[in-house]
């Protein structure tokens, strides 16, 4: 043979396949286990990993709090993001340093972290919601912080075991050498009444107390006698000197020598198998769709909203017939952009799949839209009913959509007899599926308060008494479309 053509048959070779490569490398692919959807662009393994190891985190929650597994709970969705930059497309007002975000909204239930980041972050979140999830109720901040502290620092690189107890270097020097806050700051404030140095050192103290309580069975049984005393209005100090048997002085005391002593640590043995994994390469549509469809699950103000539609309507033509940009653009043009484009979309999404839960929500909120605009009572009548018959059809697909739910309540609003008991109960079941979602508490309370069931709205508030993230802002009383 020929040697140039030899040389050129070698190089070409090359080309295809370094090009073949770097497509490999920018799929984005999505693993489902069984309590977590991981999106993460790249390395397929790299992302099944991470959700391997959120599901032994999971299970080792499980088996410390006594929660059985469930097959009918909705599924985390977390995405594993490459870059500053794709980050900032989900969580544009992130700080620089921020590694890891989670987020509960009427829209979605969405977590975040830069590929790279310790795991501490979406750990500490995930046990916010996994303590939301199956133990709300009205806890001290200072349990909360400490509690997603505690199962922050889980090693769960074993398949077989997971170590819990760890300290967290940066907790520990805040400890060592940072001055301690108060007993009464510790015990009665919120991170966000902090500044940053007090706030690093309230969660470092946060998740000491923590730690020193549940780690012995006498102090673990006294804690809990301590927190139904919170949560029935108990004061701290007569808390603290009831259940706890201290004074102040006497809590910081035993804090310091329990951190100069041998502090343990547990180890948890998981069940001899592998973690059942789904994994799904996305199409091409997911470089310009996927983070977009993420942002939307997110609060978005106007300006970020126009900004994301015109780079939809922009992207939209090379995937045509593509589900997934055909419903990020459907929703974008329902919220925000032209009622007639955003119909089209979602009309040809649910042409090419009639079950797309997404889609078929999404038809039923640009009905919903319609029946509040029309003057006619008929109009308005089926418009409703239409609405209705797409979220029965999502509900079909898929029961544990908490926004199916919210959607029916919203539809049962424009009659006069709203809220009746039946309403309480869809939004009940909302919450169900969802008690992480603080808009979604606060549109149930409201309507159990018209019912003049002040006490069981009462219950549904009170776990947002000292919420991590910031009080939760009152729905409008016609919500905003989504």
């Amino acid at each position: 043979m020929n040697p140039l053509r030899l040389t050129y048959a070698l190089v070409m070779a090359m080309v295809l396949g370094l090009v073949a490569a770097s497509q490999a490398l920018a799929d984005w692919h999505r693993v489902e286990t069984p309590n977590f959807i991981v999106y993460g662009e790249g390395n397929a393994r790299s992302i099944v990993r991470e959700a391997e190891e959120l599901e032994r985190l999971d299970r080792m929650m499980r088996q410390v709090m006594n929660v059985a597994p469930s097959s009918d709970n909705p599924k985390l969705s977390v995405y594993i993001l490459p870059d500053r930059k794709a980050f900032q497309v989900i969580s544009p007002e992130a700080g620089r340093n921020t590694g890891g975000e989670y987020a509960a909204t009427e829209f979605g239930i969405t977590a975040i972290l830069l590929r790279g980041t310790d795991n501490h972050v979406l750990f500490h979140e995930y046990a916010h919601h996994f303590m939301l999830h199956y133990f709300p109720s009205r806890y001290p901040a200072w349990f909360i912080e400490g509690f997603a502290e505690y199962f922050a620092t889980a090693d769960v690189r074993d398949a077989q075991s997971v170590k819990l107890g760890y300290y967290a270097p940066g907790r520990l020097a805040a400890l060592n050498h940072q001055r301690w806050i108060s007993m009464e700051t510790l015990l009665t404030a919120t991170p966000r009444d902090l500044g940053a140095d007090d706030r690093a050192n309230y969660y470092a103290l946060s998740w000491l107390l923590t730690h020193y309580l549940v780690s012995d069975r006498t102090r673990l049984q006294k804690f809990g006698a301590y927190l139904d005393g919170i949560k029935h209005g108990q004061s701290w100090d007569s808390a603290l000197r009831q259940h706890l048997d201290m004074t102040p002085d006497e809590l910081r005391a035993a804090l310091r020598g329990y951190l100069g002593g041998s502090m343990p640590y547990g180890r948890y043995d998981l069940a001899r198998t592998t973690v059942p994994s789904q994994v799904t390469t996305l199409s091409a549509s997911a470089s310009d769709f996927l983070l977009i469809s993420a942002a939307l699950q997110r609060a978005v103000s106007n300006a970020r909203a126009q900004a994301l539609l015109t780079e939809a309507r922009d992207k939209a033509p090379l995937h045509p017939n593509d589900p997934l940009a055909l419903a990020t653009l459907g929703n974008l043009e329902q919220v925000w952009g032209d009622d007639d484009r955003a119909e089209q979309a979602i009309t040809r999404l649910l042409q090419i799949d009639p079950n797309h839960v997404d889609g078929l929500r999404f038809m039923a909120q640009l009905l919903i839209d319609r029946a509040r605009a029309a003057s006619v009572p008929a109009e308005k009548s089926a418009f409703l009913a239409q609405a209705q018959r797409h979220l029965v059809k999502a509900m079909d697909v898929d029961p544990t959509d908490f926004r199916i739910y919210r959607q029916l309540a919203i539809i049962r609003s424009f009659a006069a007899d709203y809220p009746a008991a039946g309403d309480v109960d869809t939004l009940v079941v909302a919450l169900s599926y969802a008690p992480q979602v603080s808009g979604l508490r606060v549109r149930t309370a409201q309507a159990m308060r018209r019912l003049g069931m002040n006490d069981e709205a009462e219950v549904v508030m009170g776990v947002l008494r000292n919420h991590p993230h910031g009080d939760a802002p009152e729905p409008p009383s016609e919500p905003a479309p989504q």
